[in-house]
């Protein structure tokens, strides 16, 4: 079974286009209306600071891509496609998670689509640590309630952990380690 709608949000040219590839008795625990009601509270509220004109927005209930922890997850390729993956069977519900860490999703997905207007991806260690902190900072300031956890503050003893670690990596094209 496989459902699909698309909308146009805000006064821009962002789309959400929400796919659904899933098994029938997975397609009632999949609300879109409230889906639809947590895309368009959320591509309003953090297009005030992006200001991004133009992207799609594809939604699939499929677990991948998925960060475990969460039940949903992204991906950003460029700067007018972004994709959302929810997991229709997570432990902690479908809903749940649209609502808890869905905003949280599309606002480091959408802030990596407006970089990529300018900027485009980096191939060292230390171009991904900006390219993914950016938008994790983005994240926390669009819901500072919400710890996400790859994307907290160090203290200072993981922060010099972490630098011997990554310190002869930066230039580095490898990021597997």
């Amino acid at each position: 079974m496989s459902l699909q709608f698309s909308y146009k949000l805000t006064d821009t040219d962002i789309y959400a286009q929400l796919l659904y590839r899933v098994h029938p008795q997975d397609a009632q625990r999949l609300d879109e209306a409230s889906l639809l009601e947590v895309v368009q509270r959320a591509v309003t509220e953090q297009n005030k600071y992006l200001h991004h004109r133009e992207c799609n927005i594809l939604i699939f209930a499929d677990t991948f891509g998925v960060i475990p922890e969460q039940g949903v997850g992204g991906r950003c390729g460029d700067s007018d496609l972004i994709n959302i993956f929810i997991d229709p069977n997570h432990k902690a519900g479908v809903k749940h998670n649209i609502e808890k860490w869905f905003p949280s999703a599309l606002a480091h997905e959408l802030y990596h689509a407006r970089r990529y207007v300018t900027y485009k991806f980096g191939t060292t260690l230390g171009e991904s640590l900006v390219e993914e902190g950016l938008p994790s900072l983005f994240e926390e300031f669009m819901q500072p309630d919400l710890q996400v956890p790859y994307a907290h503050y160090l203290n200072q003893e993981e922060l010099a952990q972490a630098w011997k670690k990554v310190l002869s990596l930066l230039k580095s094209g490898d990021h597997s380690r």
